[in-house]
């Protein structure tokens, strides 16, 4: 439950996770990770990057906004609601401070939420593109309409189901951006936060962020998250360590 409703802290359907306050017997709490974690391989990443910059098929954003989410860890309200202001081309750092969820911006849900990320390299060049993008179209907002307004939400990104009437046989909805693109690419559907808990896996897989490193810079208050969600998923692989370190040696 704990993951359950963290997934839905992240996605903005409440606005606090109450299931830290419920103790349950560790005794009978299923172990392990939660199936919602099911993060892309490295081959899938390039093929999704790769494809997505078909605009006239997937849509002006989603490129863009996967560029981010899969180098940079955030979730999607939290990328949605990045401002011009947030980015110091300078010093190559953004900072987080709200998120966009059904048309509206809020402030961060925590404390840890609030926070200022370093600009890993990967995500660069999408950053450059999205402020270019906003001062032509003089917007406050990194993803916007064409007016300069904000997106609505991640639905503007992600797009939509096939959906048909099963009693005409006809299609209401056609699959379209996120959707269309997995399917284009004949890869197994997962949610687009998927992205998230790949930057995540591959961070921790790489030895280049410790499990507090990635807690902070995921935004999450204790190291509990990332255990119940990617402990299971980075143990039975190889972890980069200089094993020519010798902890007891003396000096």
């Amino acid at each position: 439950f704990h993951s359950v409703f963290e997934l839905a802290l992240d996605a903005g359907l409440i606005e606090r996770n109450f299931t830290y306050d419920i103790r349950i017997n560790t005794s009978i709490a299923e172990k392990g990770i939660d199936n919602s974690v099911l993060p892309f391989s490295k081959k899938e990443v390039n093929l999704l990057l790769e494809e997505s910059k078909k605009q006239e098929l997937y849509g002006k954003h989603l490129h863009t906004y996967l560029g981010i989410a899969f180098n940079m860890g955030m979730s999607a309200s939290e990328i949605i609601g990045l401002q011009v202001g947030d980015i110091d081309k300078k010093e190559l750092m953004v900072s987080i401070s709200r998120n966009l969820t059904k048309g509206k911006v809020k402030e961060t849900k925590t404390v840890y939420r609030n926070r200022t990320l370093p600009i890993m390299k990967g995500a660069l060049s999408y950053f450059e593109f999205l402020l270019e993008d906003a001062i032509r179209k003089k917007s406050l907002w990194l993803f916007s309409n064409e007016d300069g307004a904000h997106l609505y939400d991640i639905k503007s990104i992600r797009g939509s189901r096939e959906i048909r009437n099963q009693q005409t046989n006809t299609t209401i909805k056609r699959l379209s951006g996120w959707y269309l693109l997995l399917h284009n690419l004949d890869i197994p559907y997962r949610d687009i936060k998927n992205c998230r808990h790949t930057f995540a896996v591959n961070g921790l897989e790489s030895g280049n962020f410790t499990m507090q490193e990635m807690a902070n810079f995921l935004g999450h208050g204790s190291l509990q998250m990332i255990f119940k969600h990617y402990a299971k998923s980075v143990s039975n692989k190889a972890i980069s360590v200089n094993t020519a370190i010798d902890l007891y040696e003396a000096t």
